[in-house]
């Protein structure tokens, strides 16, 4: 989970370098970032410690409880999914406001698109 909150950053941390001009689209790349990191931290910090005691969680013979898992890759599935389309629809706007044909704004917006495949 940590290796696509990673990637997630590292593609903002592109827009932030392809997407410079504005300052709106600046505070919502950040705010972007801060939630992946966010979610994806937390994500992390309590698959590890779900269970007590810590070897619970790779040998389910040893008694101990372990938190729900079920629930916790349900949540981590939305979040992901979340932020996989604010990360996808963050530049649209400005490559709207870009001067170029019509074609190759729908062209370039096609190619963020592709991002979901």
């Amino acid at each position: 989970m940590a290796a696509m909150g990673v990637v997630k950053l590292s593609i903002l941390c592109l827009y932030l370098r392809i997407f410079s001009a504005g300052q709106k689209l600046k505070v919502a790349i950040y705010a972007l970032m801060f939630f992946v990191a966010g979610y994806t931290i937390a994500g992390e910090l309590s698959m590890f410690f779900g269970c007590r005691p810590l070897g619970k969680l790779l040998n389910r013979t040893i008694p101990g409880k372990c938190y729900n898992l079920q629930a916790h890759i349900l949540a981590q599935a939305a979040l992901n999914l979340v932020a996989d389309f604010l990360i996808v629809f963050t530049p649209i706007p400005t490559v709207f406001s870009l001067q170029l044909p019509t074609k190759q704004k729908v062209a370039v917006i096609g190619v963020f698109a592709l991002g979901f495949l």
